[in-house]
């Protein structure tokens, strides 16, 4: 569904059937389903909203559905999807993939939540800002709409954590002489070695690329926070910190090297081909033209 360009009445039956699963197993009880494929396709900007919206509502006919929808302001969002390509193995540049998103339709929230008001009813659809939610918990505000307040109890442990800076630019270069194990290898290692503080901030988005997407989006953003959020823009969706363009100059730390390249080597060898994935970090790593030493000294001794 999540990658569905028309109206497919298998997948409506497919999902149908699960739908009627989760209803009858909770037994009269409010049933709960999350899942990313039901926005649409993510790296075309959710274009498909309107397809997989008509194909929701057919599917779940006869009964009391509410829509939530949480909005995240489009740069940030790009950039996290950027980078979540990088995790999975990819190495294109952010030019590359910001052309899923030069089509006017793309990330147009107005048009998505109008997509699923057409076919729920706008009263049924609930519009909540990502950036609000997060600073109080996701599961906590998810909760409080859902009426489920034991949510708030769990504790929101990050499965998947982010890649700092330095470990996208090294995943990336990487990438490019890995396989799918390798691949997987190295995402353990920089998520375990490099990945991102809390604290720290940064823009994959050059500068010029961040004011092309704020001032595209400035008129639909602006009418959401009418819509929605009584007119605080800020709250919606909030500027880019300051912070964020300095951090970018922050130097690798050698540690933090020893560490990755002591990790790619712990493996059982018989568990490991490790041409490909130490010429992938030695390429990588030769973007920081004074870890050659210290790269070569580890890679030496091992």
């Amino acid at each position: 569904m999540i990658r569905a360009e028309t109206h497919e009445n298998e997948l409506v039956n497919s999902f149908r059937k699960d739908f009627l699963q989760g209803v009858k197993r909770a037994g009269g009880r409010a049933v709960i389903f999350s899942c990313e494929g039901f926005s649409g396709w993510p790296f075309t900007g959710y274009q498909n909203s309107s397809v997989v919206a008509s194909m929701l509502r057919e599917a779940t006919t006869g009964y009391d559905i509410k829509i939530i929808i949480y909005l995240r302001r489009q740069s940030e969002f790009i950039e996290s999807m950027y980078a979540q390509t990088i995790h999975e193995g990819a190495a294109i540049s952010m030019d590359e993939f910001l052309e899923g998103f030069v089509s006017p339709k793309a990330l147009m929230y107005s048009r998505i939540i109008n997509d699923f008001a057409e076919k729920f009813g706008r009263v049924n659809v609930i519009v909540r800002s990502y950036h609000a939610a997060s600073r109080r918990g996701i599961l906590n505000d998810f909760g409080e709409i859902v009426g489920v307040s034991r949510l708030t109890e769990f504790e929101q442990e990050r499965k998947n954590p982010s890649y700092s800076l330095h470990a996208i630019k090294i995943a990336k270069r990487s990438n490019l002489e890995l396989d799918l194990a390798q691949k997987q290898r190295l995402r353990h290692a920089l998520q375990k070695v490099m990945a991102k503080d809390d604290s720290e901030y940064f823009m994959l988005l050059s500068k010029a690329q961040h004011d092309v997407l704020t001032q595209r989006y400035a008129d639909d953003n602006r009418w959401i926070a009418d819509e929605y959020f009584s007119g605080n823009i800020e709250t919606t969706f909030p500027s880019v910190s300051e912070e964020a363009s300095s951090s970018s100059q922050s130097t690798l730390c050698h540690d933090q090297v020893s560490r990755l390249v002591v990790e790619l080597l712990s493996w059982p060898s018989g568990q490991r081909n490790e041409t490909g994935l130490l010429a992938g970090a030695r390429i990588a790593l030769a973007a920081y033209p004074r870890l050659t030493t210290i790269l070569r000294t580890i890679l030496g001794r091992n």
